[in-house]
């Protein structure tokens, strides 16, 4: 479809068009065959009466800029002096209300006011039903338009008429909008289109510490879920891990042959830990494949990973985690203990004053004093043991047990069932 028109005429027509179909199919004589013929035409006024019968006038006698569109940001193109500038584009396309004077005049001798008033009765009631309007595809011209009446006062129409020299008539005012008026094709050719294409996914072009980058850490956690039975996971950056769980570290310029992989962070003494961590045969310039040894006692918290030379030449900086593990051996549901036993949940990395459990989004509190813990509490047994118990009144369901040391929440392992 294209933007706008080159002749309002089609417009004009159109209206014309309507009307005269309404005119045919009016019911407003029933069964009887009128006395006088009502032609359509967009004639002024002025010469409408000369012609005989009953004349129905739609004509456009007004113009004006729409308010609306005319403040849309111009399209036009940039000086043609600018040799840097964009191809030119089409100048914006005028935007136009146009208003149309609705009357009609009779030739008749008798009653002229009812043949007048008839024909405006039928013009006005095919209008009203008619507010959204196109041009007929035969045209090769699209767009669809609205029509409204307008509210003129009497006084404003008075002087219409004045201006007109004509003797005053029964008139009403109808805008038509928006009509875009069709801008200028560009007259550049187009750019071609784009065959191929380079797509750079190591910038390793920075000057950092010798052009190495260290970007962050990813990990994959996989856990078997209860319900429904099966293997699920989901990716983590920046990496949270446990002991024997595999992560990268991403960056660029690496060369794992020769850099050294740290591990420090607040409060740390920085450690060399390429030849425990770091799986040589997975990595590359743009990444290092690490994993924590299951039999490394590494206290859970976040930590900080760096690449650099045996020296004191570093990379940036990246975060990884640390967690405590929970052993998910014999499947995900934790066997139910006896009534008043605690259940127990086996791992690693569990800290006295340090652990947080909770079940699903409900918190259990830290046990204090001797004995096993009571409804809602938990203790930590040792570093390899957590004893808890459901809060009482605790609603049916399946619950995940969460476990968070340092701030650091451990993977999903386990989850309980309350009958």
């Amino acid at each position: 479809m294209t933007l706008g028109i080159l002749d309002l005429t089609l417009v004009t027509g159109t209206l014309v068009n309507l009307l005269t179909d309404c005119v045919n199919d009016t019911n407003l004589f029933g069964d009887d065959t009128p006395t006088y013929t009502i032609t359509v035409s967009g004639r002024p006024p002025d010469l409408i009466r000369k012609d005989g019968d009953c004349q129905l006038s739609i004509y456009l006698f007004h113009v004006s800029p729409n308010r609306f569109q005319r403040t849309s940001p111009v399209l036009g193109r940039k000086a043609d002096t600018d040799p840097q500038g964009v191809p030119p584009l089409p100048a914006q396309p005028l935007s136009l209300d146009l208003y149309y004077l609705l009357t009609a005049h009779s030739a008749s001798a008798t009653a002229p006011h009812v043949e007048e008033q008839q024909a405006m009765s039928i013009a006005l009631k095919c209008l009203h039903e008619h507010p959204v309007f196109a041009l007929p595809e035969a045209s090769g011209d699209g767009g669809e338009f609205t029509l409204t009446m307008e509210m003129l006062t009497a006084d404003e129409l008075g002087r219409f008429w004045q201006a007109t020299t004509q003797s005053l008539r029964l008139a009403v005012v109808y805008k038509v909008s928006v009509v875009f008026l069709r801008p200028r094709a560009p007259t550049q050719v187009p750019a071609k289109k784009v065959l191929a294409w380079t797509l750079a996914v190591d910038p390793a072009a920075l000057p950092f510490t010798r052009a190495v980058q260290v970007f962050g850490t990813f990990t994959t956690v996989r856990y078997q879920r209860p319900k429904p039975p099966g293997i699920a996971e989901y990716p983590l950056f920046p990496a949270v891990v446990v002991p024997g769980q595999l992560f990268y570290l991403h960056g660029a310029g690496f060369q794992p042959n020769t850099d050294r992989v740290y591990l420090g962070g607040p409060g740390i003494t920085e450690e060399d830990v390429t030849d425990a961590w770091a799986i040589a045969a997975a990595s590359t310039k743009s990444r290092y494949a690490l994993t924590i040894p299951l039999a490394e006692a590494r206290t859970p918290g976040f930590y900080q990973l760096s690449v650099g030379d045996t020296g004191s030449v570093r990379s940036n900086a990246t975060a990884v985690g640390v967690a405590a593990r929970v052993d998910s051996a014999g499947g995900p549901l934790l066997p139910a203990p006896a009534p008043g036993v605690p259940w127990q949940l086996s791992g690693a990395g569990f800290l006295a004053g340090a652990t947080d459990v909770a079940l699903e989004a409900v918190p259990l509190r830290p046990h204090a004093g001797a004995g096993p813990p009571g409804p809602g509490e938990f203790h930590v047994a040792s570093a390899a043991l957590l004893e808890f118990q459901p809060p009482a009144g605790l609603a049916p369901g399946l619950y995940a047990v969460r476990v968070r040391v340092n701030q650091v929440e451990s993977p999903p392992a386990k989850w309980i069932t309350i009958p």
